[in-house]
């Protein structure tokens, strides 16, 4: 590690203080470098504290808007015509509560919202008037769907990786009862 080479100005500016090793000077130099911008973080934190404190919010930020939030369509696939047959969960019919913070809107969910439905049976077993046949075509398409959502980057590999397995385990299942 003392083969580094420096320019020759630093290094007579560190032979005035006795130092000579090229990888003391450049650890001096990294260590300098680190707390700068350890003293520029706490300045940029102290400034951005303060400011908002004095800062006053004008009247009409301070009045959420009482317009509904864009509604953003799926553009992804059904992963299967079975989950369709599953019920269907209902909205509340009330507004979530907003909070307005300079710029950015917070939307909170209802309490009620906020609980995952609870499938009532299997997925399946949901239409059984399908063949074990139709089934596995379903599962291999719901299968080559998943492929092409992961190819395409809309899902990331440990989703893909667990989707897959799920469908892999509904189709053994069902390919043992035939």
């Amino acid at each position: 590690m003392t083969d580094i080479q420096l320019p020759d100005s630093i290094r007579d500016l560190f032979a005035a203080f006795d130092i000579a090793d090229s990888a003391q000077i450049l650890v001096l130099l990294l260590g300098a470098v680190l707390a700068l911008l350890l003293v520029l973080i706490i300045l940029i934190a102290v400034r951005g504290r303060s400011a908002p404190a004095a800062a006053t919010v004008p009247a009409s930020a301070s009045v959420p808007d009482k317009t509904e939030p864009p509604v953003l369509s799926s553009s992804e696939p059904a992963f299967d015509k079975l989950a369709s047959a599953a019920p269907a969960v209902e909205a509340s019919p009330a507004l979530p509560e907003t909070e307005q913070l300079e710029d950015f809107r917070i939307f909170k969910r209802p309490k009620a919202a906020s609980a995952k439905p609870v499938r009532t049976a299997p997925v399946a077993s949901a239409d059984e008037n399908l063949s074990t046949t139709e089934h596995l075509q379903l599962i291999e398409k719901n299968m080559i769907r998943l492929r092409d959502l992961y190819q395409g980057g809309h899902i990331t590999r440990d989703m893909y990786v667990d989707e897959t397995r799920s469908l892999y385990h509904q189709a053994r299942g069902l390919s043992s009862i035939s």
